[in-house]
Parts: structure tokens; C-alpha cells; sequence
């Protein structure tokens, strides 16, 4: 029994330990480097296990050896790999260093590229008999003479007499070769594909004959395809003339050769990947009407070419991606009306290009399709036209319209960014908006939304998320307004939404939670901004798309002239940094005015965002300066706290007109639980306008000394309301409103009088009033109007004390004190007797 368990736990144990798999056994690989070589030796379990030479350190006159020992065993060398002479900066590039390699009578297979880097290799030779290849005046052949395996770089091949025998040229026979011209005999019948990678180095058939200026293939001959990297890299050839049986041109053929001028053959059929990148001299491109292929890149950054044709006649369906970009002088474009899509970035930075006319059939535009096109001033669509994609016109800063086609059903992120069109028409198919689809368009004027099963929708021209709550775009030249008021409700302001505006002013609502970047920034008459007490993000951005055409790089207020920017919220907001970039300061003379128990907390200023990324000064006392009458109307978008300035705020609760003499009732503003006349709640609740909701503000009018300069902060409850039994006849404009001589509110006229010299005066025609200012509107029947007045032209202002019953925290005062002593009126007195007075910004009793 002891005997059996004890077998049961060496079995359990036995299949516990790691058991190497037998296909691992069977494929064991050893690397190993010797004499500064490095080999692989592949199946070394194998008895005929052979090894392959992969690179080497070495220099000048290499000789392979036909066998390598390691760990005790003896492998023959039988194979060559590709990029035996490399360009890795990794490891000791080889490609400029090795003159001459001797080959083993031991090689089997030399990979395609083993030699084709280098350039400075002057002969290959074979110690010995070799029953796989053979050389020839320093030029390596397969054993018959089929193939041409490679010619070193340095044997000059100008002109070169192949051997009838040869059939078919390797990937990299020529590469680098320091030959000027050569003709391709037509019994050559294949030609290979060259290849390579950037880190190890690249070849191909003629890659790189920087010497080579005339190539020519012997006529009769039949090939259909032009290999990859067949060309590339030779920048002096000057001209090609392909065989009229060509029906393939491989990826990266003729990359770069900065001097080449060809014309495509008639029976082509595809052209490959890069296959003509960087051919400069390239001026005019005709498609021939066979070509139904077309891979990414093919044309990309051809900088002579002025002239594209594509003919009806072509079967291609689309213009792949790239394909045309950075073509910096290209001017006519003629696209066949079978083209359907429009691939990403397929015009980009066509920086000549003055017009296009997009295909009859055209459904797609890709992303950037024809962005930072900069010249282009007119695009015709059509009515197929179903998707504009992401950026497609980036950065057309002269496209001064555009005439969507009613088909069109989708617009991407960007799609017109930074375009100059004045005018933008959504037409009545379209479903969906992408974010930042008319971001910085600095000249727009007007949107206008066609479509009602959109995923946006606009409220006084300007453009929010269907459900508004985004406000997504404000046309920047808009001609309604110098100031605005964002509808309550809006939890987000997008990327630049109220950018490159002329804005003055901008009231933000209580329930905005994120402004990303740039929002209100190239405001430049914008001077202050109130950040209300619910926002918990400021800078946000897209970060797949804020480096082609979005604004995060930008400050919220970058390039404005705010001075003043109140931050409300007790929690610092977020502050999001770009990637890559450094942040973006606020101006350096902007304030940060703070309610007073966060200044004090310091809160702010130890954030290590707000710390080290903004360098402004902070406070908490916000200076205000009286005219000479002494009053000065206000109204702000947070509560005012006056509790600790010698300011008294006011509302109109009433008027008379008696013996031609008009007196407004001015009482001091009434807040339950604060000292009359000291409090000014900010909101009063909602109205609707237009179809959407805006939170009503309070007017009064400051009262304090002529030309005095006081101070007053930001309240610190902002839930508190007006007295619901007070009346106040004082409406507040949060932006540039305007304003009536009368109107009909609610089945009641009205009256408007606006405050001047200290006095209430009739309007005598209608006008605006700026923002942050408040006006008197009655019931005509209380003040009249100005057309029957019977000569009451003004209104004086009568002012209530404020009651005593309210005051709080009152201190018994020391008349000793030189500083001065102020009603509750606001007057100053320098030998005050007994009563309640203002003194050092607080209530007193002087016995």
C-alpha cells in the first residue's frame, strides 16, 4: 500500500513538471556568434542540422567559413540570409564597411537582399567548388547561369553584356551599383521583387543606381509586371519607357527617382503601393483606360506634378489613400465619374490645387481627402454625395462657400475646419454632425439646419447637440450679437465652439460641467469670464484628432484680452494638459478673482496645475468704480457680496408722476438672513425664448460715493433668492440686449427708461443696452411713456433706508478711529454721533 501511494505522488509529480512539447524538440534553434559572425542553426536535433549565416561585424575581406563549431558539434554553412549586410544602427552597420566576400563551397541558398545594402562591395568569390552557384568576373550566378544572382555594387555595370544563358535577374542584382545605363537583353524573361525594411536597409532589382540615367528593355520582349523596388531610389534616371504588355507596376518600382518623366503604359491594370513617391519631374499623369487598381501612396508627394487625368473610359472606383498627397503643384484635376470614394488624405496638402469637380457618382470624401489644400476656392458636388469624413477640407483657408448636395447624410469631425466660408447649409438628409465640424471657421456668419432628423440643432443660429446640451458651434462673424448668453441647461462647450468671435461678453450657465480647449479663444474684445460653481474640466480635447484639425493646444481663453476671470467652483476644475506640448498659459495680466474663503484657503494656488501652469495673481476683493452721480447700475452673473464694501444695491419697487415730477421707490435689495441692501443674488429662475431656456438675472443699481472706488466680492451661497414680496422693476441684460421705448409683456405695457446723470430717463428710440448693465421697465400706466408725458422728461431715484432690523455682526466703535464712518445710505460723515454706521467695511453702533 506504501509502495502504491508512494508511485501515485512520483506520477502526480512527474505530471506537474514542464515537459518540453516534441515539436519544440523538433525545432530547436540555437543562435550563436563566432569570429564575427553570427549564425542560426535551425532543427538541431536533426543529424544533417546545417547553419545559416544571418550577419556580421566584421569588415573588409570577409571570408565564410564552409563549417562552424558550437558546443561541440560541427555544422556545414549552407545558407546565406537576407540583410547579411545591413544598415542597422542597432548593431555595427556593415553596408559601407565589407569590400569583399568569399562564399564556402558549403552554400546552398542565398536569400534575396543577403548582399543587395551594400555600398561599397567590390567582389564576391567561392573558395573551392560550389554545386549551387558559380561566379564570374566577380558577379554571382546560380550554377547554370540562369539566374543573376548579384553584381557587386562597385563593378561598374555600364552597358553590361549578360550572358545569353541568364533568364532571370534577383531582387537585388544591380542594387546600388554604380552603373550609368543598361539594357535588359529579351531573353530575360523574369524579374524579381526586391524588399527590405528601413531599420535593416532596402534593395531591389536597380534600387539605388544613383549614376543610372538611361534604362532600356531590348524590344520583343513580354513582361507584364514591373517588380517592387524595381527602380527606386535611382534619382538621376531621367526616363522609362515601359513595355506596351505591362500590366502591373509593384510597390515602391520608381520611389524616388527625383528626375524620372514616364508615360504610363496602355494596358496597365494596377500600380502599386508608392510605386511613384518623390518622382518630382513628374508634371502630367494620364490613367490609361485599363488601370482598375491603385494602392495607397502611388503618386504621394510627386512635387512637379501640375496635371492629373483620369478618363471616363478608366474602371476605377475610388482614389486610394494618399495617393496624391503633398503634390504641391498640382493644378488640373480631372477624375473619371466612376470614382465612388475618395480615399483619406488622398489630395492633402495640394497646396496648388484652385478647384475641384468631384465625381457625378462620388458617395464618400475620406478623412482630410483634400485638407490644408490651401489655394482651393471652389468644389462642385453632386448629388450622390452621401459622407464627408473626418477633416476633409481642413484647412481650405480660401473655400469661401460651399453648396452641400442634398444627398449628403453625414459630416465629420472637422470636416470644414478652418475653411472660409460665410455661409454654412445643412442640407435635410443629414443625420449626423461630428464634433468640430465648423471649428475655427473664422468668417462664418450663419448656419443654417435644413435637416430635422439631425444629431444637432440650432437655437438662435447657433449650433448644439440635439439634445442641448453641447453647444457645438457659434459662427464667428455672427451679426445678431456683440455678446452672449449660453442657453441653461448646456453641461458642455466644445473644442473652439466660441472661438475667433467678437464677442465683448459671454454668460456661462450654472449647469456647465466641461470646456474644452480653445473655446473662447482670438476673442479679442472679450475682457472677463465668469467660470460657473458646477464646471469640473477646463481644456479638455480630442486627442485623435487636436494635432490635424482640432484646438488642444489651445488655452480656453488663448490670445483674448480677459483681464478678469471669476472661478467660482470651491474644487479647483480639472485642468487638462496636451500630450506632447506645453500647456498654454492664461494671459499674464488676467486676475483670478475667487470667493474669499477659497483665496484664503489657498486652494488654488497649491494646485500643482493651477500652481505651475498659470502664473496669475489671485484675489478676492473685485474693484468697481462709481461715476459722479455715485450710482452705477449692475447686474453679474454670480452673487455679489457687499458686506464688507461701503456700496448699497438697490431695486425699483416702485414710481410716481406728480406736478411733472417723476420719483422712482429705490429699496435696498432684501435676501433673507442678509443685512438689506448687501446681498445680491445672481439668479432668479428661467425664461424661454426661442424655444430654449435662459436663467434669469438680477439688476439693481450700486449706490456709494461720487467717483468712489470701491470693492465687492464674490457671494458665497449662490442658493439664495430675492425676497419674493419685494418687487423689482429692474431688468438685467447678461448680454447685449436689446431694447424697446415699449413693449407687451405677459398682455401689459411697458414702459423702458434707461438710468443717466444718476437719473431714470425715457428711451427716445429703440437701441442695445451692453451687458452687465440692468434698465427700468414699468407698467406704462405707473411711469407713462415719452410721447405723453405731459413734460415729465426723468425720473428721480428716492432711496430707502435700509431697515435696522436686518444688521448683523455689530461691533461697538471707537470715534477715536481716524478712518471715515458712512451711513447706511452710503454718505460719508467725518464726526458721526450715535447710530449705526459703515466703518472698516462693517456695521458699527457709535453710543
Amino acid at each position: 500500500m506504501v509502495k502504491l501511494f508512494k508511485a501515485m505522488v512520483i506520477a502526480i509529480l512527474m505530471m506537474l513538471l514542464p515537459v518540453e512539447p516534441i515539436s519544440a524538440q523538433q525545432g530547436k534553434m540555437e543562435t550563436f556568434e563566432t569570429n564575427g559572425l553570427t549564425f542560426v542553426v535551425k532543427d538541431i536535433t536533426k543529424p544533417d542540422a546545417s547553419a545559416t549565416v544571418t550577419r556580421t561585424t566584421l569588415s573588409g575581406n570577409i571570408v565564410i567559413p564552409p563549417t562552424v563549431e558550437w558546443k561541440g558539434r560541427n555544422y556545414n554553412v549552407t545558407n546565406i540570409a537576407q540583410h547579411f549586410i545591413h544598415s542597422q544602427y542597432s548593431a555595427k552597420p556593415t553596408y559601407k564597411t565589407v569590400t569583399s566576400i568569399t562564399l564556402p563551397s558549403t552554400i546552398k541558398s542565398i536569400e534575396t537582399g543577403a548582399f543587395g545594402v551594400s555600398e561599397v562591395l567590390t567582389e564576391i568569390k567561392i573558395q573551392g567548388e560550389n554545386n549551387f552557384f558559380t561566379v564570374e568576373n566577380g558577379i554571382l550566378y546560380n550554377k547554370d547561369k540562369t539566374k543573376l544572382v548579384y553584381c557587386p555594387c562597385q563593378i561598374d555595370a555600364t552597358n553590361f553584356n549578360f550572358p545569353s544563358t541568364v533568364k532571370e535577374l534577383s531582387g537585388d542584382a544591380f542594387s546600388n551599383n554604380i552603373l550609368k545605363s543598361i539594357t535588359i537583353p529579351k531573353h530575360i524573361t523574369k524579374l524579381n521583387d526586391g524588399g527590405g525594411e528601413g531599420a535593416y536597409g532596402v534593395f531591389g532589382t536597380f534600387y539605388g543606381c544613383k549614376s543610372l540615367t538611361s534604362f532600356t528593355f531590348e524590344r520583343g520582349e513580354n513582361y507584364t509586371y514591373i517588380p517592387a523596388v524595381f527602380l527606386s531610389k535611382s534619382i538621376n534616371l531621367l526616363s522609362f519607357l515601359f513595355p506596351e504588355t505591362i500590366k502591373k507596376i509593384g510597390d515602391y518600382a520608381f520611389k524616388d527617382c527625383e528626375k524620372l518623366i514616364v508615360t504610363l503604359p496602355s494596358k496597365l491594370e494596377r500600380i502599386g503601393f508608392r510605386s511613384f513617391e518623390g518622382c518630382d519631374a513628374l508634371k502630367e499623369i494620364t490613367f490609361p483606360k485599363t488601370v482598375n487598381s491603385l494602392a495607397s501612396e502611388a503618386f504621394n508627394a510627386c512635387g512637379g506634378l501640375e496635371k492629373l487625368t483620369i478618363p471616363e473610359e478608366c474602371p476605377l472606383t475610388y482614389i486610394s489613400s494618399s495617393c496624391f498627397r503633398y503634390n504641391v503643384m498640382l493644378k488640373d484635376v480631372k477624375l473619371s465619374n466612376r470614382i465612388k470614394i475618395i480615399h483619406n488624405d488622398a489630395f492633402s496638402i495640394c497646396r496648388a490645387l484652385p478647384a475641384i469637380n468631384l465625381p457625378q457618382h462620388l458617395q464618400t470624401i475620406g478623412t482630410r481627402a483634400f485638407s490644408d489644400c490651401i489655394s482651393l476656392k471652389e468644389v462642385k458636388f453632386y448629388e450622390e454625395l452621401e459622407n464627408i469624413n473626418e477633416g476633409a477640407f481642413s484647412n481650405c483657408s480660401k473655400l469661401p462657400e460651399l453648396n452641400l448636395p442634398e444627398s449628403l447624410k453625414y459630416i465629420g469631425f472637422g470636416a470644414f475646419h478652418n475653411t472660409a466660408c460665410t455661409t454654412i447649409t445643412i442640407p435635410s438628409n443629414v443625420t449626423s454632425i461630428g464634433i468640430c465640424a465648423f471649428l475655427q471657421m473664422k468668417n462664418l456668419k450663419k448656419i443654417i439646419l435644413k435637416s430635422n432628423k439631425c444629431n444637432c440643432t440650432l437655437i438662435d443660429d447657433v449650433l448644439f447637440t440635439a439634445d442641448k446640451k453641447t453647444l457645438l458651434a457659434y459662427p464667428a462673424k455672427s451679426e445678431h450679437r456683440v455678446s452672449y448668453t449660453v442657453p441653461a441647461g448646456v453641461e458642455t462647450i466644445e473644442e473652439g465652439a466660441l472661438s475667433y468671435n467678437y464677442l465683448t461678453h459671454i454668460t456661462l450657465p450654472t449647469s456647465l460641467k466641461t470646456i474644452y480647449a480653445g473655446a473662447f479663444a482670438y476673442n479679442s474684445y472679450l475682457k472677463e469670464l465668469t467660470i460657473p460653481t458646477n464646471v469640473e474640466v477646463i481644456g479638455k480635447y480630442h486627442e485623435s484628432n487636436y494635432k490635424s484639425y482640432g484646438m488642444g493646444t489651445y488655452n480656453i481663453i488663448e490670445d483674448t484680452n480677459v483681464e478678469s476671470l471669476y472661478v467660482l467652483p470651491t474644487t479647483p476644475p480639472q485642468l487638462i494638459t496636451t500630450l506632447g506640448y506645453t500647456p498654454k498659459k492664461f494671459p499674464s495680466n488676467t486676475t483670478i478673482y475667487l470667493k474669499k474663503s477659497v483665496d484664503k484657503s489657498k486652494v488654488y494656488q497649491n494646485h500643482i496645475n493651477w500652481q505651475s501652469t498659470y502664473n496669475n495673481s489671485y484675489a478676492h476683493d473685485i474693484p468697481v468704480k462709481l461715476p459722479a452721480s455715485g450710482l452705477k447700475t449692475m447686474g453679474r452673473d454670480f452673487d455679489v457680496d457687499l458686506s464688507n464694501s461701503t456700496l448699497t444695491a438697490y431695486v425699483a419697487t416702485n414710481a410716481t408722476v406728480q406736478n411733472r415730477i417723476g420719483n422712482a421707490t429705490m429699496e435696498p435689495i432684501k435676501v433673507t438672513g442678509k443685512t438689506e441692501g448687501k446681498y445680491v443674488p445672481s439668479r432668479t429662475g428661467e425664461y424661454t425664448d426661442n424655444n430654449a431656456k435662459y436663467e434669469q438675472y438680477i439688476g439693481v443699481i450700486l449706490k456709494g460715493n461720487g467717483d468712489e472706488e470701491a470693492t465687492y466680492r464674490i457671494g458665497e451661497e449662490e442658493t439664495l433668492v430675492p425676497s419674493s414680496t419685494q418687487k423689482n422693476y429692474l431688468s438685467f441684460a447678461t448680454d447685449a440686449t436689446k431694447v424697446t421705448m415699449t413693449e407687451v409683456k405677459d398682455g401689459i405695457k411697458y414702459t423702458n427708461l434707461g438710468m443717466k446723470d444718476g437719473k431714470f430717463r425715457y428711451f427716445k428710440q429703440n437701441g442695445t443696452i451692453a451687458y452687465n448693465k440692468c434698465w427700468l421697465s414699468m407698467p406704462t400706466s405707473i411711469v407713462g411713456e415719452l410721447s405723453a408725458t405731459a413734460g415729465v422728461k426723468e425720473f428721480n431715484m428716492n432711496f430707502i433706508s435700509p431697515t435696522v432690523d436686518a444688521i448683523d455682526n455689530l461691533e461697538v466703535a471707537d470715534k477715536r478711529n481716524k478712518r471715515y464712518y458712512y451711513t447706511l445710505q452710503g454718505v460719508r460723515v467725518e464726526n458721526p454721533k450715535s447710530g449705526i454706521y459703515i466703518h472698516n467695511g462693517k456695521k458699527v453702533i457709535i453710543k
